[in-house]
């Protein structure tokens, strides 16, 4: 029923802008019959039929007016009738010109009573066809007299006139009849795209807000791994202190550099979930390719030793633009695709020169190879190759498909060229860069922070405990606290004076934050306090609120020495 009232709207929606048109040419029609039969009809007569016929346009265009304002779902089939009665009465009006004015004896009378009759069923063919009772209303009811009159006569060159009427009547109907069927057809096509495009608008909204959700999961997701993980590096920090001989030593750095290569993994997994969002942050440097791609290779030896595969890496020193985390990020999961599904002896890490301007990094084996139908399915997400069970111990077929979107936000062109059977090789093309990487200061063993007051707030008890252990270890007086409450207990229990820093964590419970407490204890104090906000979420718009409160930020996990040298550069570069 709602769907009928639509279409009916639709084809008098479509007839409304044309149907002026029409009683412009039925007022004309008027005046041409008043300047043929003025002195051959009554004027009484006359006159009273080209009132009425002049009334009937004008209250029918009046409703046409109304009716293209306020034609709705709920009015659709009373307008249509309407304007249905109003065709009836027009044709009525006409069609008393057969019996008023045709004058058989008279050959103009015939002549221009039947050409102006068949000239305005005709002009109305096309526009009331869109509705059929209002053509059938005003053709039929001025055509069937014309050719009843017609046809009664004694004259057969006037009976074959009236039979060719009745010929001209059906062929209009039939013609009426193909004209609202594809008028039909178009509007129930319109309404079907109009649909579809609606139901591809909501499944739009309903991925954007799954998108939202996704991003908003993996937020507390990425803080919830990262606390243990920041609590992880500075246990790890403390325990390095203490140990004796060599090769524990040797274990503790290993130790820290699997934590370190974690943290690393964590970090581009999480900027990898919001790709599709845009929200990823890409730092563009100048990078040591060699260097990058031997720290690469060491996390594979131990497994192509167990796997007996020939692992073999050329990376000479070539230095190119790029961003060493996701570049790494790529590497690796060509690499992790190699080993696990190439089913390969030989696989290997090469840097080639292409020209230059460019290089590239390629990831080669001789393992089963891709066919040429599959080539662009693999970097699908979750597309696996002869896993049809979806064996999760197989991996999610998430890994090419990373690299495809990672290697798009670096502008870093992806190539496969493969045959079946005879291996894969997988290359990434570079801007090759003349500048020499900025070395990174390692050791912070000369920087003393003995004799600064810090305060350190977070709602994770391992943070806090291995905070306070870390902290210690530098000689630093520190107080622990939970929440910013407890914080400014403790200041007015003990009359504390100003700490030098403040280190917040900016999660904290009941929904609070660290940006928060750093404003609540500078207020206590009256003064400004150098502060260090500490968050594994680095939305924009916490670090707007960062930059606001002149903080400076440290994304989790922060490893000691990272920390260590950021208290010195907030001391160093903020007087109290």
């Amino acid at each position: 029923m709602i769907r009928d009232n639509k279409v009916l709207i639709a084809q008098l929606e479509s007839m409304y802008p044309q149907v002026k048109f029409l009683f412009i040419g039925v007022a004309s029609l008027t005046f041409v019959l008043l300047y043929v039969f003025w002195n051959k009809v009554e004027t009484t007569f006359l006159l009273s039929w080209a009132m009425a016929s002049t009334l009937v346009i004008v209250i029918r265009a009046t409703f046409v007016v109304y009716s293209v304002k306020f034609l709705n779902m709920q009015n659709a089939h009373i307008h249509a009738l309407i304007f249905a009665l109003g065709c009836l009465a027009s044709g009525m009006i006409w069609a008393f010109t057969s019996f008023l004015f045709l004058n058989t004896h008279d050959t103009i009378s015939l002549i221009v009573v039947v050409i102006l009759l068949l000239g305005s069923t005709a002009g109305s063919l096309v526009t009331l066809s869109a509705y059929l009772p209002a053509f059938y209303a005003y053709n039929v009811t001025i055509l069937s007299p014309l050719a009843w009159v017609l046809i009664a006569q004694d004259n057969p060159d006037i009976v074959w006139i009236g039979i060719l009427v009745v010929v001209f009547l059906i062929a209009m109907i039939g013609y009426s009849h193909s004209v609202n069927r594809s008028l039909k057809q178009y509007i129930s096509l319109r309404f079907t795209n109009e649909k579809l495009l609606i139901e591809a608008r909501k499944q739009r909204d309903i991925a954007e807000q799954a998108n939202i959700e996704k991003s908003r999961y993996l937020a507390a997701t990425s803080h919830d791994l990262r606390q243990p993980l920041h609590a992880l590096q500075l246990y790890l920090s403390n325990l390095e202190l203490l140990q004796t001989t060599s090769e524990q030593k040797l274990l503790m750095s290993k130790a820290i550099n699997t934590s370190d290569n974690l943290h690393k993994l964590l970090s581009a997994l999480m900027d990898v979930s919001r790709l599709d969002s845009g929200d990823v942050e890409v730092n563009i440097d100048s990078n040591d390719l060699g260097t990058l791609i031997n720290n690469l290779a060491e996390e594979f030896i131990p497994l192509a030793q167990s796997q007996q595969i020939k692992f073999s890496i050329d990376s000479p020193h070539l230095y190119a633009y790029t961003d060493a985390v996701l570049l790494t990020r790529c590497l690796r999961n060509l690499v992790c695709n190699a080993f696990d599904h190439a089913q390969a002896s030989e696989i290997d890490i090469s840097i080639k020169n292409i020209d230059e301007k460019h290089l590239e990094i390629c990831v080669s084996d001789n393992g089963l190879g891709i066919s040429h139908l599959e080539k662009e399915n693999i970097f699908s997400e979750f597309y696996q190759l002869k896993n049809p069970e979806r064996d999760r111990t197989k991996g999610l077929g998430l890994g090419l498909a990373i690299v495809k979107k990672l290697t798009v936000l670096l502008n870093h062109p992806l190539n496969l060229t493969t045959h079946l059977g005879a291996g894969c090789q997988f290359s990434i093309t570079l801007e090759r860069s003349t500048l020499l990487p900025i070395a990174c200061e390692s050791s912070t063993d000369h920087i003393d922070l003995s004799g600064l007051f810090i305060v350190v707030v977070d709602d994770d008890p391992d943070i806090c405990d291995a905070m306070g252990m870390t902290l210690k270890q530098w000689g630093c007086e520190i107080i622990v606290s939970n929440s910013t409450q407890a914080l400014l207990d403790e200041f007015e229990h003990l009359n504390y004076t100003a700490p030098d820093i403040i280190i917040a964590d900016y999660r904290l419970k009941n929904n609070k934050t660290g940006l928060a407490t750093i404003e609540s204890v500078r207020e206590y104090f009256k003064c400004y306090i150098p502060s260090i906000l500490v968050s594994g979420d680095s939305s924009p718009e916490i670090l707007k609120a960062v930059e606001n409160l002149k903080c400076d930020f440290q994304h989790k996990p922060v490893s000691a020495t990272k920390l260590k040298r950021a208290v010195q550069n907030i001391t160093t570069s903020h007087v109290k």
